[in-house]
């Protein structure tokens, strides 16, 4: 079951991680499945994201956020430091917050298992640089943008 909590004006809340996760000083950017979108990806104004996703009842954020990008990319990931907060509106009466983390990867080696996750299609190593000029939002940008001060020299 997905932790959620009624907030203002009886909207649900939904609390949520994303990963900037670096290898070699490449961040890891994958291509929405347009035809798999799932609650959320719909608001999220780009063809790219980061892994992640919402936190489940009993869960602890860094947990949820490595549990997710197991999910979706079978690696296994180190959680570095809180980068910047977000927040969209998937849906009417629903808003999805919470924060983008710095992560180090402990491989390169991504594995889209579309029996557990089918929100992507395929994905990218990119530099920091490169992913600016990619579809996603600007939460998900500044994130990688800041990730910089952490990537390997």
């Amino acid at each position: 079951m997905t932790e959620h909590v009624e907030g203002i004006g009886g909207k649900i809340v939904y609390e949520s991680r994303k990963a900037v996760v670096a290898y070699k000083n490449r961040i890891l950017l994958l291509k929405l499945d347009l035809d798999n979108l799932t609650l959320g990806h719909d608001a999220l104004d780009g063809d790219w994201d980061l892994p992640g996703g919402r936190i489940n009842e009993g869960e602890s954020a860094e947990d949820a956020l490595k549990r997710e990008v197991r999910e979706e990319v079978g690696i296994e990931v180190s959680v570095v430091s809180d980068l910047n907060d977000f927040e969209f509106y998937p849906s009417s009466g629903v808003v999805v917050r919470g924060k983008n983390l710095f992560c180090m990867a402990s491989s390169d080696c991504v594995v889209l298992d579309k029996t557990r996750s089918k929100q992507h299609s395929s994905y990218i190593w990119a530099s920091t640089e490169d992913a600016a000029s990619y579809s996603m939002p600007t939460w998900m940008k500044k994130g990688i943008k800041l990730s910089e001060r952490y990537m390997q020299r």
